[in-house]
């Protein structure tokens, strides 16, 4: 039996549109469950504190790395920065507002003081959903970066100069910006008419499903699962090609690892993201549906259950972020000044000197298991060097 839209609608109004489930639940026996008590409740906070811990620690580590000229090192840098900038605002958010919430609820504010806690509710609501869409760009730019380095080593440094580097990192936490203050425009927008009276902004942005930043994320989501997925496919493929190459081309150790580090990478962000990303958009359409008085056949204790599901979900998003500088940060510098060195040749001697030097560097270093995209990165760069060896002799020494 499906229970009525408004009845529905009015117990699951916080749960579908937030990324904390806050709201009284009900078991089939009717036994009360406290918010807190909820094992998501207890688990996010904690996944987040040590997600912000681990980011703090990247980052602090970025910061306090020698100064280097090469300006692969400064951009890829920054990339790393804005990655774990995001990840820590959205680890912030999580417990702060499962806090807020529950002090609100705790002192009776949210109803003797019922604008106050539609604000607050509100800002959360715009703010997670925000941080999200600059996180997800942010791995997108990181693909991007990894794949130019792969395919277009030479070209490296006209695709990510310093100022478009900049200006994309910038336009990422723009629109993160614009995604935050869309739900406020839509919404006072809708005000203007007639039809909501003297109802407060964040009255009618808790109550309304006209619009949500939600959306914004779910539309963004697909758009970068299928680009990071196409994108790692293809340097998978690429290094799978250097397995198989012929000697000298051939380094069966690197290559491994690269593989191994690749499918870590693009496994990590589709295991964290695409069972959120299914859920949400599943239930949002239930919901639209129930919003709008059409009847959906499920019953309400399947309704709850994929809420709760839902929220294991968000849980999976707050591990990326602990992951993303598990995986990104963990480099051999050595691979990157080798990598900047071979951008930058005068001759074919420097093109021996620089696989030389490298290569005598790689066996005095033990490689960790997530140093491998690095390792990757130099293999598809040395292998691009020899491929294009008698090329260099006919062309100009300035490749830029």
């Amino acid at each position: 039996m499906t229970a009525p839209p408004e009845q529905v609608e009015e117990n699951m109004n916080i749960t579908t549109e937030s990324f904390l489930d806050t709201t009284t639940d009900f078991i089939s026996n009717e036994t009360y469950i406290h918010p807190l008590l909820e094992p998501y409740n207890i688990v996010n906070p904690i996944l987040a504190v040590i997600g912000i811990a681990i980011n703090v620690a990247g980052v602090k580590s970025l910061l306090h790395q020698k100064k280097n000229r090469k300006e692969c090192l400064r951009m890829r840098k920054i990339l790393l920065i804005s990655l774990s900038l995001s990840d820590i605002a959205t680890c912030i958010c999580v417990p702060l507002k499962l806090f807020t919430i529950f002090a609100f609820k705790q002192s009776n504010l949210h109803q003797t003081k019922p604008l106050v806690y539609s604000c607050t509710s509100t800002f959360f609501d715009v703010l997670v959903p925000a941080f999200y869409v600059i996180t997800l760009l942010n791995l997108l730019g990181m693909a991007i970066d990894h794949w130019i380095t792969f395919t277009k080593p030479f070209r490296y440094f006209v695709l990510m100069s310093k100022k478009r580097a900049t200006i994309m990192i910038s336009s990422f936490w723009i629109f993160g910006g614009i995604v935050a203050v869309s739900e406020y425009l839509v919404g006072l927008r809708v005000l203007n008419t007639e039809l909501y009276g003297d109802l407060h902004l964040c009255e009618l942005l808790v109550n309304s499903r006209v619009y949500k930043a939600n959306y914004i994320l779910l539309a963004l989501a697909p758009i970068c699962l299928v680009a990071m997925t196409m994108i790692y496919y293809c340097i998978f493929r690429e290094i799978k090609l250097l397995v198989v190459a012929p000697p000298p081309l051939q380094d069966f150790g690197q290559a491994k690892r690269a593989l191994f580090t690749t499918l870590i990478i693009g496994g990590t962000f589709l295991i964290c993201w695409l069972p959120c990303f299914a859920l949400t958009t599943a239930l949002q359409m239930i919901f639209y549906h129930l919003s709008i008085g059409r009847e959906v056949k499920i019953s309400d204790a399947t309704l709850i259950t994929l809420l709760r599901i839902q929220q294991w979900s968000y849980s999976l998003l707050i591990i990326n972020s602990i992951l993303d500088p598990l995986v990104y940060m963990t480099y051999l510098r050595v691979k990157l000044k080798s990598l900047c060195q071979c951008a930058f040749p005068q001759s074919q001697h420097q093109y021996a000197a620089v696989m030389t030097r490298d290569k005598t560097k790689e066996e005095a270093v033990t490689i960790n298991t997530l140093t491998g995209v690095r390792s990757s990165i130099q293999v598809s760069t040395l292998s691009n060097l020899m491929a294009i060896e008698s090329e260099v002799n006919r062309s100009s020494p300035d490749w830029l």
